[in-house]
């Protein structure tokens, strides 16, 4: 993971940033996610396009992952 620390005001922002990221890594180890990502990928670059059901689905889904990561930032308070 990289994080440009130099972009983070506070050690509190600095906190939040790995706790966000942190999520999102966990959420690649869940099944099928990863394969998602790909696929996300993989049609943004023009390799392979996705459906329009396939990229409605795909992007609720990000969206969804993101809650969950800025849902679980609020932790970052707890830390030393």
């Amino acid at each position: 993971m990289v994080i440009d620390v130099e972009s983070c005001r506070t050690n509190r922002e600095i906190d939040r940033t790995l706790i966000h990221e942190f999520v999102h890594a966990a959420q690649f180890r869940r099944p099928g996610v990863r394969d998602s990502v790909l696929a996300g990928l993989h049609n943004n670059y023009g390799l392979h396009r996705l459906s329009r059901w396939e990229a409605k689905r795909l992007n609720r889904q990000v969206a969804a992952h993101e809650r969950e990561a800025r849902s679980l930032e609020r932790y970052a308070r707890k830390l030393p």
